[in-house]
C-alpha cells in the first residue's frame, strides 16, 4: 500500500490516503490525543462527506479554544486542552501508521510540557524546572542537572 499526503492549509487538515484504493468509506480524525471515526452514510456524496469531517475537525478545535478563552491561567478543569493551531490528521479508508502516531503523540506531550514550564500556568517552579527536563530529554538534548559546588573562600595574608 502506498500513501500519498494532501495537506489543505486552509483549514489545517494533513489527509493521508491510498490513491489506488477505491473511494474510502471510514474516515479516522486524530487531532491533539483526541480521536473520532466518520463513516460514509449509505447514498452520501463524497463532498457531503468531506463536509461533515471538516465540520467534526472545527468542532474539536472549538473544544481547545474555549479553554484558551475562558482559562487563560487553567486554573479550571473543565476544559479541554490543546494546541488548536496544529493540523487535525485524517486518515481515508487506512489505519493510523505506528511509526506517525508515535511521533504525534511525542510532539503533543512536548506541546504540553512547555505549557506546564509556563511561569503563567504553573507557579511551582520546581514542578517547571522538570517539565523542561522532559523536553529536553524527548528532544535529545542534555537536560538541566543539579549540581553541588563547593566555593573556597581564601583571605589573603596582610
Amino acid at each position: 500500500m502506498t500513501m500519498a499526503i494532501h495537506t489543505d492549509n486552509s483549514q489545517l487538515i494533513t489527509t493521508y490516503y491510498d490513491p489506488d484504493a477505491p473511494a474510502p468509506t471510514r474516515f479516522f480524525i486524530w487531532f491533539e490525543m483526541r480521536k473520532d471515526v466518520i463513516t460514509v452514510a449509505a447514498g452520501e456524496t463524497p463532498a457531503s462527506t468531506w463536509r461533515r469531517v471538516v465540520a467534526r475537525v472545527l468542532e474539536m478545535r472549538q473544544h481547545f479554544r474555549k479553554g484558551e478563552q475562558f482559562d487563560q491561567r487553567w486554573e479550571k478543569q473543565g476544559y479541554l486542552r490543546g494546541n488548536s493551531w496544529q493540523p487535525a490528521h485524517v486518515f481515508a479508508g487506512i489505519d493510523m501508521p505506528k511509526e506517525l502516531g508515535k511521533q504525534l503523540k511525542k510532539r503533543w506531550i512536548i506541546w504540553w510540557c512547555y505549557q506546564m514550564a509556563s511561569p503563567t500556568r504553573n507557579p511551582d517552579h520546581e514542578a517547571r524546572v522538570e517539565a523542561l527536563a522532559l523536553i529536553c530529554r524527548l528532544e535529545g538534548l542534555y537536560p538541566p542537572q543539579r549540581k553541588q559546588v563547593q566555593i573556597v573562600v581564601r583571605q589573603r595574608a596582610a
